[in-house]
């Protein structure tokens, strides 16, 4: 574990600071299935060549998915998930707001995972069974109990589907009031949820690359990590739901109503 946690935390912040190169310099260079809102940049590509490339010659036998079209090797017992710059709508327009995400899973369970963001440089690293840490402090999630006046984070993408989501969240606050974030990045999400500057996330997502890394540090973090049914979180879900376990009590009941 020592080897993976010293590889993961050098190989992440490496290819921080490779999007920083080309940081405000690139656009869009070509959507995806999801059109406008599933958009690359030349430096999605380059920073997961990067991953890859050390991945491959450091760990020849492991495998790797990565969100630009990676797929090696998917039936190897360690696996590695990329998201080489998870807020890519946001780097596309110079906006901030966006992070590196590494994990490495062993027989389908996450084990180590780390989060980096270049802007601010804040790295965040978990272990499995060994607590959450950003840039080497440990960190715990936010003890709020209640779903009024908590601090949340939802997902940015909003369309017919989300409508009972949102449905619920409106006619839980009624006459009261909460403050959410809707960021564009699961990596910064995540992060702030998982160091207690934001109390939960709900999040809906097509790619496992988004939940990775941070299902790991959450739950180390203290947070109970699920699907939307409350169930524990797998690398098969592409929802995630965090937050302490009596406030995760409470977002989950409000969904199910």
């Amino acid at each position: 574990m020592d080897e993976y946690e010293d590889f993961i935390k050098k190989i992440i912040v490496k290819a921080g600071k490779l999007t920083l190169t080309y940081f405000g310099k690139v656009g869009v260079d070509h959507t995806k299935a999801g059109g406008v809102n599933d958009v690359v940049t030349i430096a999605d590509v380059k920073t997961q060549t990067l991953i890859v490339n050390a991945i491959r010659k450091r760990f020849p036998k492991h495998g790797i998915i990565g969100e630009e079209d990676a797929k090696i090797n998917t039936d190897a017992e360690y696996i590695w998930y990329i998201d080489p710059i998870d807020g890519t709508r946001n780097y596309s327009k110079s906006i901030p707001i966006y992070g590196v995400m590494i994990a490495l899973a062993k027989n389908d369970e996450i084990i180590i995972s780390s989060i980096y963001m270049p802007i601010t440089k804040e790295l965040y690293f978990a272990k499995k069974n060994n607590g959450a840490y950003l840039n080497n402090k440990r960190i715990t999630c936010s003890k709020f109990k209640t779903f009024i006046d908590s601090n949340g984070c939802i997902s940015a993408l909003w369309h017919k589907k989300r409508k009972k989501i949102h449905n619920s969240i409106m006619k839980t606050i009624q006459n009261g009031s909460i403050y959410i974030s809707t960021l564009g990045s699961m990596a910064v999400n995540g992060g702030m949820v998982s160091d207690g500057r934001k109390d939960w996330i709900i999040s809906e997502s097509s790619g496992i690359w988004d939940y990775a890394a941070p299902s790991l540090i959450l739950a180390e973090a203290g947070c109970k990590v699920t699907n939307l049914k409350g169930e524990k979180w797998t690398l098969k879900d592409r929802q995630m739901v965090a937050a302490n376990p009596i406030l995760h009590a409470d977002i989950i009941k409000m969904i199910k109503e």
